[in-house]
């Protein structure tokens, strides 16, 4: 196909994948929600954490509304997803330049790490009403070609277990942490090779043993997917694209995008007794996290999709589908003091008097002896 055709295409795609969020968008905008975001006018009558949980909670309850209409709208953001994923591989192959070509890998990347945000939201039952219908697409369209565990287990792993346990020694995370050696009394080399853990050969062999894993313990479903996007490559003739844009994803840069999100999303190894409630342990170990710039723009939307990034607003009200987070974050900063004690600023670079969510977790990890950092669980 010739570069004009192709462009309009790509133009064609884009508009209809442009077309759908806003669909999303207007369809899940906070002011038709029957539940107000406004803050209370005096600090006397601010809201509580329980006024705002109940509050919150009907949101969940509204999604079951317009039944039809809320599931086929849940189906979008794997549409739009998959279509900006296209245009990156006709785009790939319209272009020769080295640089061009890296950062489309990146933004496939993290269109990866969309998938499987979208995905978060569905074992949570937040993408749409039918959850046995959120959970296949899941499977389907991210877990499946991705090589990772199936939907039903990453409930259960995730919902069932994390939630509950949140830096716990039974967490699953956190076991994910100590189980490659990071954890405090590393030296900066270490701290570095750790947060680049992915990359290293280490990380590169249990990455394929995961795959293997996954493989013999696969669903006949599984290898379907699989062999539909590998035979839509070779259909087209795409095998360059099909290295860089697909395995080279799956299977090196996508574990490292959801390896740094996963180590900066809370703040691990802060001391912190079990028996303190639920929402008090979650603003202890976890925190809230500004991205300033173009920088933070690029890395919200890449490492931090969907949501991802207002994680603790997530994290206390974790069947709130991402559209209405930043307005529920607003509410828990305006109205619960402890919310933002440990607000970090940025991924990598602090900002003036914050730290970022990597120099926080360098302070813990970093120290000459192997001790935990000190802290009190005192809000």
């Amino acid at each position: 196909m010739s570069v004009q055709p192709l462009f309009y295409v790509i133009l064609t795609l884009l508009l209809i994948a442009l077309l759908l969020q806003i669909i999303d968008h207007f369809h899940h905008l906070p002011s038709k929600s029957k539940v107000t975001f406004e803050q209370k006018n005096t600090s006397e009558t601010n809201f509580s954490y329980s006024d705002l949980r109940k509050k919150f909670s009907r949101l969940g309850v509204e999604k079951q509304k317009n039944i039809k209409l809320n599931n086929l709208i849940g189906v979008f953001p794997f549409i739009w997803t998959y279509l900006y994923i296209i245009i990156s591989v006709l785009l790939f192959s319209m272009t020769d330049l080295m640089v061009a070509q890296l950062l489309l890998v990146l933004f496939v990347t993290g269109r990866f790490r969309s998938l499987q945000e979208i995905g978060h939201q569905a074992i949570h039952g937040a993408l749409m009403p039918d959850r046995k219908l959120s959970m296949l697409l899941t499977d389907i369209l991210f877990q499946y070609p991705a090589f990772m565990m199936n939907a039903k287990q990453r409930r259960t792993t995730h919902v069932k277990t994390h939630h509950k346990a949140i830096a716990m020694p039974y967490d699953p995370d956190l076991i994910e942490m100590t189980d490659v050696g990071f954890k405090p009394g590393l030296t900066n080399t270490q701290f570095v090779l750790g947060v680049l853990f992915p990359l290293t050969p280490k990380g590169l062999i249990q990455r394929f043993r995961e795959c293997v894993s996954v493989v013999l313990n696969g669903s006949p479903l599984r290898f379907a997917s699989v062999a539909v996007i590998v035979t839509l490559f070779s259909y087209f003739g795409l095998y360059y694209e099909m290295i860089f844009l697909y395995i080279v994803p799956v299977f090196i840069t996508y574990p490292l995008f959801y390896w740094i999100a996963h180590i900066a999303l809370h703040r691990w190894y802060t001391d912190c007794t079990d028996n303190v409630p639920y929402h008090e342990r979650e603003m202890i170990l976890g925190r809230p996290t500004k991205f300033e710039g173009i920088t933070g723009f690029i890395i919200k939307h890449n490492i931090f999709p969907i949501g991802d990034s207002y994680h603790l607003a997530h994290s206390l009200h974790p069947t709130v589908r991402w559209n209405y987070l930043p307005q529920v974050d607003t509410m828990l900063r305006n109205n619960i003091a402890e919310y933002a004690n440990n607000e970090s600023v940025n991924l990598f670079f602090p900002g003036k008097d914050k730290p970022s969510a990597l120099s926080e977790l360098k302070e813990t990890m970093v120290s000459v002896t192997s001790n935990k950092a000190e802290s009190s669980c005192q809000l």
